[in-house]
């Protein structure tokens, strides 16, 4: 009987193909399944090559999204009769503590389930979406967000913390939330940043908001409440001159020699002394810190490729071609930059002796985009010593820098 069917089968096939009749390719539901298994497309659409386009999120119905469905764990509805702006707000009800409910999320394909290039805004853009409560307070914001690329590698998980908007907690007003994209940490965490193709919302506890305006925004065109633009000017320059105000690590022990001077300076009316040996018994790892901005972060998405790290620098006696001083950055989750070493590379000549000499380290060299630092909140800079030297050191600042081709 199989063999019979086997013969049938075949003489079918081959009646199909001598009588001109093909089989064409059907189209299968996809995107509306709201499936979080859904293969992404990878298809480049032409509208974001030139300029970045792929910009809402949500801002006023559910389209291209996953784990929106009612169920005994959540209950997401789009509403009219309350919103930010635009017809309508997404009201979002979800109580984490019931059976079956340990993980609530929701994932955004936004860009119609396309991949989306993102590489020329991780560093100057943010997620920014506007939330308030239905009833009463919340301590917090419940959501944590990341984002995925088409080959499901996460970013860094960023908490909704009040670093990301202003005052305690969120009542029954509209708050404005700001996450910069720096956060997630994209390259750091493996994330193909021109491929990326979710962003993922995870709920925490209980609670029930309303939730609007999910967007991409430049940060560097972002207004204020008045609808003036923000100035973004990096005017946080000078890290040392004159004062040891906002440093650590100023101080004289076994390990180091550290101190204000008046009888040497390059200008004004001191430098720093800096004498060290690590050679000596615990005194392995000697470095200091400057939180140049009064101990506050600085903004330095905007300077990050156009300007320089520049210092005055001199031996006590004799000259060296390098000096075992080493310098990074560090923001204020204490990510720190490639730590760049005193070479000829950044000053003029082969060695730096009892002479003032000019060190330039464009801010590129530091790799700080590569190795993750959040560019919005930049905290310190450090210098770490080895091996055993004394050197002053004078005008420390950053200045524009462009280089040279």
């Amino acid at each position: 009987m199989k063999k019979i069917l086997y013969i049938a089968s075949f003489l079918l096939v081959l009646l199909s193909l001598n009588s001109c009749v093909h089989f064409l390719p059907m189209t299968l539901n996809s995107a509306d399944d709201n499936d979080p298994y859904f293969a992404i497309n990878n298809e480049v659409n032409t509208d974001y090559l030139e300029k970045f386009t792929a910009t809402d999120i949500f801002t006023d119905d559910i389209r291209n999204t996953w784990g929106t469905e009612k169920d005994a764990c959540r209950e997401f509805v789009v509403v009219d009769s309350v919103k930010k702006a635009g017809a309508s707000s997404l009201l979002m009800t979800w109580d984490k503590s019931k059976k079956g409910c340990d993980w609530i999320g929701v994932g955004w394909a936004w860009n119609n389930w396309q991949v989306v290039d993102m590489s020329s805004i991780i560093d100057t853009w943010a997620v920014r979406f506007w939330i308030r409560t239905k009833q009463g307070t919340l301590p917090k914001v419940p959501l944590i967000l990341s984002f995925i690329d088409d080959a499901n590698k996460t970013t860094e998980y960023v908490s909704v913390s009040e670093k990301f908007y202003k005052g305690s907690g969120i009542d029954e007003t509209w708050k404005e939330v700001i996450i910069p994209l720096s956060y997630f940490r994209f390259i750091p965490k493996g994330v193909n940043v021109a491929s990326v193709s979710q962003l993922i919302v995870t709920f925490e506890g209980t609670g029930s908001v309303y939730f609007d305006e999910f967007q991409l925004i430049n940060m560097s065109s972002k207004t204020d409440a008045s609808g003036s633009k923000k100035e973004s000017a990096f005017t946080a320059t000078e890290v040392f001159n004159e004062t040891a105000q906002n440093i650590w690590g100023i101080e004289k022990n076994t390990c180091r020699d550290f101190s204000l001077v008046t009888d040497v300076k390059k200008s004004g009316n001191s430098s720093l002394f800096l004498s060290w040996n690590t050679a000596k018994s615990g005194c392995a790892i000697i470095s200091t810190g400057f939180a140049w901005n009064n101990w506050q972060v600085v903004n330095m998405t905007e300077v990050i490729d156009s300007y320089a790290l520049r210092f005055w620098i001199r031996t006590k006696e004799g000259s060296l071609p390098t000096i075992p001083l080493y310098i990074s950055l560090q923001d204020d989750g204490s990510i720190s930059s490639k730590s760049i070493g005193i070479t000829n590379a950044y000053y003029k000549g082969e060695s730096i002796d009892t002479n003032w000499k000019e060190v330039i380290i464009p801010l590129s060299h530091f790799r700080c985009k590569e190795e993750g630092l959040n560019l919005f909140e930049i905290s310190q800079l450090i210098m770490t010593f080895e091996g055993t030297s004394a050197v002053y050191v004078d005008d420390i600042s950053f200045i524009p820098y462009q280089s040279k081709k």
